[in-house]
Formats: structure tokens, sequence, C-alpha cells
């Protein structure tokens, strides 16, 4: 097996190994990562962020929502990061069988289930939502394919 090769292999599998627990943890605490991304409009702001959510359901979503905020509360550098750890869970509810089933897709600000956690009247909410343990299954599938490449013979 090439050294460049088993690295691939290690970094899937590590990457794989990230998303299962995080997958896990996400079945009981809300936690999510971003980014956040500050925009003075003259006498407001507009905070929009981007994130990675376990919302504490064993679903992951991605996307992003964005809200007015006083001009006052915006960080002087335009993009930092965000997030939460470990914190209560915030379980969306469920309004179809596909999101009993862990998939969402969320369009409208009105739709958000959670787009009222950190700051009230949310101007968009753009949001996809997965079963927890899907992205944690391809990447195991793709760390597997990286093995098995990693085997064969260079020709």
């Amino acid at each position: 097996m090439s050294s460049r090769r088993a690295l691939v292999y290690a970094g899937w599998l590590a990457l794989a190994g990230v998303t299962a627990v995080l997958w896990l943890v996400g079945c009981f605490r809300y936690t999510s990562v971003g980014l956040d991304h500050n925009v003075s409009t003259g006498t407001d702001g507009l905070l929009a962020y981007y994130r990675l959510r376990w919302p504490g359901d064993g679903s992951v979503w991605i996307g992003r929502s964005s809200h007015h905020v006083p001009r006052s509360q915006l960080s002087r550098y335009p993009f930092e990061p965000g997030g939460r750890l470990l914190a209560a869970p915030v379980v969306p509810r469920p309004s179809s069988p596909w999101n009993r089933a862990g998939f969402w897709l969320v369009t409208e600000v009105e739709n958000d289930p959670l787009g009222v956690l950190n700051w009230p009247d949310p101007v968009q909410s753009q949001w996809i939502g997965v079963p927890g343990w899907l992205p944690a299954l391809l990447l195991l599938g793709l760390a597997w394919r990286a093995r098995r490449r990693a085997s064969e013979p260079r020709k």
C-alpha cells in the first residue's frame, strides 16, 4: 500500500468516525458548527450564519439563516466562527413521514422549526436535513473504497 493511498484511507476513516460520533451525540444534544457573516446595512445589521447542525433528534442539517440585528450587536469582523456544543436539544416537530425518517427541506422562514433559536424575526432560512447515520455511512463507504484501491497493485 502506498503511503499516499494509506493517508487517503486514514482521512476518510477519520471523517467517518467523527461523523458517527457527532451522529450519536446529535441524538441527545444540540450541536452546531459554522461561520457567521456580519453585514452592516446602514442603521442596522444583517447576521447571516452558515451551519452544520445536529438539533438533537438524530438528524444533521446543513444550510443558512439570516436575521436583522441592531448594528451594535455586529462583530467588527465580517466573518467569524460560530456554533454551539452540546446544548440542550432543540427537537423540531415533524410534519410529514419524511421528517419522522430524518429528511428535512426548509426553504421558507415560516417552516424553519429552529428559526428563532438565536434571534427573533429571521429574514431567510434555507436548510436540508438527512438522518445523521447517512453521512457516516457514506463516508465509511468512501473509506472502504479507498482501502480497496490502496491494496490494489499499482499498474
